[in-house]
């Protein structure tokens, strides 16, 4: 009787989740149908054998089949299945929001920081920091700044190469976070807020298109390497194509510069 309840509730998560729901909890905290104790893994193992589920690769998530849905409909009453989906949807989309203020807060405090980094520059001027051999650090000088224009312009360089390279391959928008790895491996000096900076300049110079996080919020890689964009929260990008013309033909000032570093 215990094995049939703990079928009927994982069949039920199992609904619940369209995109697939895994056999048991995960490390990373991802949901699962069953508990990974003794008899959350018999469950699981008879489930499989009635053809319940549609089981992917190892450590993947895994579906209900129509014999799962035809399960559930006897052991439910519809009434009480759409109110457990709406129920888990009403879940998500509070998350989703605290998610989002949360990220949404993080840049406002980012930009804080940097407003008050700037007036700290500008307060201490040369002091020191009360020993003889103390130093403030200073400014680099523009051959050594992010800002300065042949690192700026390497770095748009890399990452229409990356861009390109990896559209070619897949065909699909990529993952800022796999764009900063790959930035970051050239130039370990790249820091996330230089980074955000230049990403929100070439786009708004056209050289590439930023596009929203379409999953839930709580599942994005790598959150404090997202964009605010409007409402939405960015995570993808692609070369966009908008300056290809100069760009192909070197004539862009970014790209002679970057072709000489």
């Amino acid at each position: 009787m215990e094995l049939d309840a703990l079928i009927e509730a994982g069949l039920r998560k199992a609904l619940m989740e369209p995109g697939g729901c895994f056999l048991h909890p995960g490390r990373d905290g991802e949901t699962g149908m069953f508990p990974a104790t003794a008899v959350g893994k018999r469950a699981a193992a008879k489930t499989v054998q009635e053809g319940l589920i549609e089981l992917a690769k190892e450590n993947e998530p895994v579906r209900l089949t129509e014999k799962g849905r035809e399960r559930l409909t006897r052991l439910l009453n519809p009434k009480t299945i759409l109110e457990d989906f709406v129920r888990v949807l009403e879940q998500r989309q509070d998350l989703a929001r605290q998610t989002l203020k949360s990220v949404q807060n993080q840049v406002e405090q980012i930009e804080r920081l940097r407003a008050g980094l700037a007036d700290l520059r500008a307060f201490l001027g040369d002091l020191t920091l009360g020993r003889p051999d103390a130093e403030i650090a200073k400014p680099p000088s523009n051959e050594e700044t992010f800002d300065g224009h042949q690192l700026a312009s390497a770095l748009l360089g890399m990452t229409r190469a990356i861009l390109v390279r990896h559209e070619s391959r897949s065909g699909a928008d990529m993952l800022l976070c796999d764009l900063w790895e790959g930035l970051k491996a050239a130039r370990p000096e790249l820091t996330i807020g230089q980074f955000q900076d230049l990403l929100r300049q070439w786009h708004s110079e056209g050289f590439i298109t930023l596009n929203p996080w379409t999953g839930p919020l709580y599942q994005m890689p790598r959150p404090e390497l997202a964009l605010l964009s409007g409402h939405e929260v960015a995570s993808y990008v692609r070369w966009s194509g908008a300056a290809n013309s100069q760009a192909r033909s070197g004539t862009h000032p970014d790209f002679a510069a970057a072709a000489v570093i």
